[in-house]
């Protein structure tokens, strides 16, 4: 599988054209995944995740994922979102907030400062929006890179600008703003269910193919779109790099090496907790 990504992802890098997938063009069990999800409504999300109290909603907090605010900084947050609304060229027009919690969700963003936020729309009734707000960092990567970077004006608007350049749509309302000398970003909540689970699909051949294929054409795709852009390699560099055969044994066998590494360091790491290092 690993191989495949690599070969798709460089005979695309090759082609030095971006591709996106969509329903209709979408093979085998990806293509399930997105007639699936075309049919999925915010409502079900709303449904999912709200209570119903006296005639108006409220981000539930019997969700595990769910918790709940200081009332200090609870009121804080929400006047920095209604400002957001407000003077963003990115907010929803019409919309107050409601409600408001603290959200653990991804596997990345665990340790990070992270909200849910309900909107309600005071024009149309019973319209309602979910507002995801996350702690932004610097990458994990810059420590490594000597490659000169460009300047941003915070971790949060370097997210949102590589993530508009790199994506064919990006997320609605994706915006960043900074909370409390912190930058934040900001993009509305998608359904939970809009990933694929790999343990579902493990001991089908057929569809692993397929889903590993697609994402090494999105990946090849989403970097040729960004290229040339502040200092980024220009799309015949990446032509060149997809037609060099030389460099993929060397990445196939650095992540065998490295995957061993990972799970030495996980095995270290559940021994230490279980003897109480980090309690």
């Amino acid at each position: 599988m690993a191989q495949l990504f690599l070969k798709t992802y460089s005979a695309i890098l090759s082609k030095g054209k971006p591709y996106y997938i969509e329903r209709k063009t979408a093979k085998g069990i990806v293509c399930t995944f997105l007639t699936a999800v075309s049919k999925r409504k915010k409502k079900e999300l709303l449904q999912k995740r709200t209570q119903k109290n006296k005639d108006e909603l409220s981000i539930l907090l019997d969700d595990p994922r769910h918790f709940e605010i200081e009332k200090s900084l609870k009121r804080e947050l929400e006047h920095h979102i209604t400002e957001w609304i407000m003077y963003s060229h990115d907010g929803p027009y019409n919309y107050k907030v409601i409600d408001s919690v603290f959200r653990l969700a991804g596997t990345g963003s665990v340790g990070l400062k992270r909200y849910a936020f309900l909107l309600k729309s005071v024009n149309t009734k019973d319209k309602y929006l979910l507002v995801d707000m996350k702690q932004s960092r610097a990458s994990s990567l810059a420590p490594y890179v000597t490659i000169p970077q460009p300047h941003w004006e915070s971790e949060a608007a370097r997210v949102v600008a590589v993530q508009q350049r790199m994506q064919n749509i990006p997320p609605a309302l994706l915006s960043y703003s900074i909370f409390k000398d912190e930058p934040y970003l900001i993009q509305e909540m998608q359904p939970e269910k809009d990933s694929i689970n790999f343990n579902l699909i493990k001991e089908r051949y057929r569809d692993i193919y397929q889903v590993i294929d697609d994402m090494a054409i999105l990946t090849a795709s989403s970097q040729l779109r960004s290229s040339g852009r502040q200092g980024a390699s220009v799309a015949d560099e990446l032509i060149a790099y997809g037609e060099n055969m030389q460099w993929q044994e060397v990445v196939l066998k650095y992540a065998v090496k490295y995957a061993q590494t990972l799970q030495q360091n996980y095995k270290q790491y559940v021994s230490d907790y279980k003897k109480g290092d980090f309690s």
